[in-house]
């Protein structure tokens, strides 16, 4: 996995927890001793639009544009969609990607969600290469 400069999300599932549930989950990254850490200036990069949510008869839609500044088209460009509560508690997560993110280009994506989300839900998306 390749994480992208700047605010990151990562989202998954954990299965088979049992009956006590997780109260914690921490994830650390190996130290970046001997890589070779480059800029966005050196690559590229991805940003993520606002997320906008709108509500259907299934659930709620998340959508948003996919940028690249990179100069080789991008394929399967993957979006993180994180819900919020009123207290910025995570609620949900949804996942998404753009097909195909042509050069310097955008695309759309969208994320829905199939559970019922509180009115004052906020939406945050993030960009996954």
């Amino acid at each position: 996995m390749s994480i992208a400069p700047g605010r990151t999300a990562l989202a998954g599932m954990c299965l088979d927890v049992g009956e006590g549930g997780i109260a914690r989950l921490e994830i650390e990254l190996p130290a970046a001793s001997g890589a070779t850490v480059l800029s966005p200036d050196d690559l590229g990069a991805v940003t993520v639009s606002e997320a906008a949510a709108a509500q259907d008869p299934v659930g709620t839609i998340v959508s948003g544009t996919v940028t690249s500044t990179f100069a080789m088209p991008q394929e399967y460009i993957g979006v993180t969609v994180l819900a919020r509560d009123a207290a910025g508690t995570i609620i949900d997560a949804g996942w998404s990607f753009a097909d195909v993110l042509p050069s310097g280009g955008s695309a759309p994506f969208e994320s829905r969600f199939y559970e019922p989300l509180p009115a004052d839900t906020v939406f945050e998306a993030y960009p996954t290469l």
